[in-house]
């Protein structure tokens, strides 16, 4: 029984381990637990949560996305790497919440 239940706490602790990087299957890519993806360029989902989060920032409406990196947390966790009014580049973080429990909002930079 003992080696039994201690087999099954390895199995389980080895299943939920972030510490290693675990292969994506569709990108042959690695990635880790809990971490932002590799930069791509935008979907229109990214496109329509970035409108919908500078709607009330007017300090971001000249900022152009170039590439979006995403983070899956109780909701979702986007870089957006953007050029400013003036050409030069900037990280624009914006939190996504679950469906039904608000609208994605700019946490950086904060507002002026």
């Amino acid at each position: 029984m003992y080696k039994y239940i201690i087999s099954v706490l390895l199995l389980v602790a080895s299943a939920c381990s972030c510490n290693s990087t675990k292969p994506d299957s569709q990108t042959n890519e690695e990635f880790l637990c809990g971490g932002y993806g590799k930069e791509t360029p935008l979907e229109s989902e990214d496109s329509a949560v970035w409108n919908a989060a500078i709607a009330s920032r007017p300090d971001l409406k000249d900022c152009k996305p170039l590439v979006v990196s995403r983070q899956v947390v109780a909701g979702m966790n986007y870089d957006f790497t953007c050029n400013d009014k003036n050409g030069k580049k900037i990280t624009v973080k914006v939190f996504a919440p679950l469906p039904g429990e608000g609208s994605p909002e700019v946490t950086y930079p904060r507002k002026p």
